[in-house]
C-alpha cells in the first residue's frame, strides 16, 4: 500500500466501516485495517514517529502498524495493519489445553519482543481481541515506547497485563460466566502468575479442554 493514493465515496466508506472509538475509526480495505485518527482526539494516540518505529518490529499476533496514512497535504492521519476476521471467542473453550497453551506462547513470545523494544502494553481487552484459529490483538492504540524504563520491568508489567486479560476476560468470562463468585475464584487462583503456560502445563490433565479444565478447578 506504500505511496498508494486512495479515494472513497461516502457509500464505500459505509460498506468498509469496521468500528470506531474515542481516538478514531477503522475501515477495512482489501486485507488491511485502516485506522484514521480524529483530528481533535483527547485520548492518547500513536505519533507518526512511533508508528514508523513499530513498522520495523516483526509481529504477527500483536498487530502493530505496517504503514502510515497521510492526507493529500501529507499530514499524518493514522496507520494501517493486517485485518483479521474474528470468529466466535467462545470457541476457545473447546480447545485442548495444549492447543490453548500453544496460542498463549505465541503471544508471550511477542510480548518478550515488544518489551525488548521498550514498548508498554496497556490495552488487552475483548474489544481489541480476535480469535481466528489463533489469538490476535488488533489495536495497538494505547501501546507506547517507555524509554525511561528497563526492558525487564516492562516485561513483568506486560506479561501481567496479558495474564490478567486471559484469566479475567477469557477463562473467567467464558469459562465461569454464570457466576461472579467463580470468576473471582479464578482471579485468586492465578493471582501473581505472570506466565500462564507454566502453571497450565502442570495443572491440566492430558487432553483436557479449556472448558473442562476451568469447570474442574472452580468446582
Amino acid at each position: 500500500m506504500d505511496q498508494e493514493k486512495l479515494f472513497f465515496t461516502d457509500k464505500e466508506i459505509d460498506s468498509m466501516f469496521v468500528g470506531d472509538g474515542e481516538e478514531g475509526f477503522v475501515l477495512r480495505y482489501n486485507g488491511s485495517a485502516l485506522k484514521f485518527y480524529y483530528p481533535n482526539s483527547r485520548k492518547y494516540r500513536l505519533s507518526e514517529e512511533d508508528c514508523i518505529k513499530m513498522i520495523e518490529i516483526p509481529t504477527e499476533r500483536i498487530l502493530l502498524p505496517r504503514g502510515n496514512l497521510y492526507d493529500k497535504h501529507h499530514n499524518f492521519i493514522g496507520y494501517y495493519t493486517d485485518y483479521i476476521h474474528a470468529h466466535y471467542i467462545g470457541d476457545i473453550m473447546k480447545l485442548k489445553i495444549k492447543e490453548f497453551v500453544a496460542q498463549l506462547e505465541e503471544v508471550y513470545d511477542e510480548i518478550f519482543l515488544l518489551s525488548d523494544h521498550l514498548i508498554s502494553l496497556e490495552d488487552f481487552c475483548l474489544s481489541n481481541f480476535c480469535y481466528n484459529h489463533g489469538f490476535y490483538f488488533v489495536d495497538p492504540g494505547s501501546y507506547e515506547f517507555e524509554k525511561d524504563k528497563s526492558n525487564s520491568s516492562l516485561l513483568g508489567h506486560n506479561q501481567q497485563e496479558f495474564s490478567n486479560f486471559v484469566v479475567q476476560s477469557i477463562l473467567g468470562y467464558f469459562g465461569a460466566r454464570s457466576s461472579k463468585k467463580k470468576q473471582r475464584f479464578l482471579s485468586d487462583y492465578f493471582l501473581g502468575v505472570d506466565y500462564l503456560p507454566d502453571i497450565l502445563k502442570e495443572d491440566a490433565k492430558e487432553d483436557e479442554t479449556v472448558k473442562k479444565y476451568v469447570k474442574r478447578i472452580i468446582s
